[in-house]
C-alpha cells in the first residue's frame, strides 16, 4: 500500500471520532475503504475514542472451508490474486472492471465489495479505480495459513497446495489460478474454423517448483502437455500449446 495512504488526515480523524462511537462495522469499512478494521481500532485508541457498540463480524469462511470444485476454483483465484494478510484477513484487490466477477465470491462469503481509488497516476494525472474484498477472522486465517504453509509473502514463498492436487479439485483450482494470474486465448490453425486454446501463467521465479507440479498433474489427470521454464527476465512460466494438445 502506498505510503501516502498510511498517514491519517485531519478530516479522517474527525470522521473516525464520529463513526467509531455510532456506526456498525460495515459502515466503518465503507467509510474508510483504504483502512482495515484493525487500523481503525488502533487509530481510535490513539484518538482516545471509545464505543459501547457491539460490532459483529461481517462475513464467514464457511464457503471456503467446505472444499468442493466450486470453492477450489476460488482458492485458486485467491492463491493467484489475493492474500491472507498480517491483519488476519482475506484480501482480494482488483481493477474496478473485474468487480462483477469478485461479487460472485463476496456473495458466498457474506461481505460487500468496496469501491476505492488509488492516488493519481504520475503519467495520466488521474486516479485509477479498483474494488476490494476484505474478510477478517483471526481464527480462520490462522488455520488456513497453517494448512497452506504460509508464513511470509506468498509471492516469494509459495504455499503448499497439495490438498488441491486431486483429480476432482485440480481442474477448477487451476482455472481459478489462471483467471487470477494467467491468460487463455485462442489461436487459429490453418483451418480457420478451428480455434486452439492456449494457456499461459507467469509468476515470480520462486513458483517454478509449484508450476512444475501443475504441469505434472495436468498430464497425469487430463493428458494435457505443458511446458515450464524460467524466462530470460527471471520469471516462472507455464504454457500450454492448445494446438499441439488438440492434434496429438
Amino acid at each position: 500500500m502506498p505510503k501516502a495512504w498510511q498517514k491519517w488526515m485531519p478530516n479522517e480523524d474527525k470522521e473516525l471520532v464520529h463513526h467509531w462511537q455510532y456506526s456498525d462495522m460495515e459502515t466503518l469499512l465503507n467509510t474508510f475503504p483504504r483502512r482495515s478494521y484493525n487500523s481503525l481500532m488502533l487509530r481510535a485508541r490513539v484518538l482516545g475514542v471509545t464505543s459501547k457498540r457491539q460490532r459483529k463480524r461481517i462475513g464467514s469462511f464457511d464457503f471456503l472451508n467446505n472444499i468442493t470444485p466450486n470453492s477450489a476454483y476460488w482458492w485458486g483465484f485467491i492463491m493467484a490474486d489475493g492474500h491472507l494478510s498480517k491483519a488476519n484477513a482475506l484480501i482480494i484487490q482488483l481493477s474496478a472492471k473485474d468487480k462483477t466477477h469478485l461479487e460472485k465470491l463476496s456473495s458466498k462469503l457474506g461481505v460487500k465489495i468496496r469501491d476505492c481509488e488509488s492516488p493519481s497516476n504520475a503519467f495520466t494525472n488521474e486516479p485509477s479505480s479498483f474494488c476490494r474484498l476484505f474478510l477478517q477472522d483471526k481464527d480462520e486465517v490462522t488455520k488456513w495459513k497453517l494448512l497452506l504453509g504460509i508464513s511470509g509473502k506468498k509471492t516469494y514463498e509459495p504455499p503448499t497446495l497439495d490438498m488441491f492436487f486431486t483429480e476432482q479439485l485440480f481442474a477448477p483450482f487451476f482455472v481459478g489460478f489462471i483467471d487470477g494470474d494467467g491468460c487463455i486465448w485462442n489461436a487459429s490453425g490453418f483451418n480457420k474454423q478451428l480455434n486452439y486454446p492456449n494457456i499461459k501463467i507467469e509468476v515470480h521465479k520462486s513458483w517454478l517448483g509449484t508450476l512444475s507440479k501443475f504441469k505434472h498433474h495436468l498430464s497425469a489427470f487430463y493428458q494435457i502437455a505443458a511446458k515450464v521454464l524460467e524466462s530470460k527476465k527471471g520469471t516462472a512460466v507455464l504454457s500450454v500449446n492448445g494446438r499441439t494438445n488438440e492434434l496429438s
